[in-house]
């Protein structure tokens, strides 16, 4: 699972306290955010994400939307980065 654009980790630390054995990947561009999240971390943009294709079974972009300036190119690496059978 990928968390894209994470900010302080909120969502993925609930998610994970209901799925401790979710692998996960929380990516953000503002490295500051980073320091509490449950890793693994990435300084990252949403247009640019670090997984190979195909290789995340779910993706999280709750509030990134609203800081993406292209948020269809955001939108296409989301889906690049997810699985044909993920979420």
């Amino acid at each position: 699972m990928v968390d894209a654009g994470c900010g302080n980790g909120k969502y993925v630390q609930r998610l994970c306290e209901g799925r401790p054995d979710l692998f996960r990947l929380c990516p953000d561009n503002a490295p500051g955010f980073l320091a509490g999240v449950p890793g693994p971390v990435a300084v990252a943009d949403v247009t640019r994400l670090p997984p190979p294709r195909g290789s995340v079974d779910a993706a999280l972009a709750l509030h990134r939307p609203y800081f993406v300036p292209d948020v269809p190119r955001a939108v296409r690496e989301l889906s690049r980065a997810v699985a044909r059978t993920g979420w």
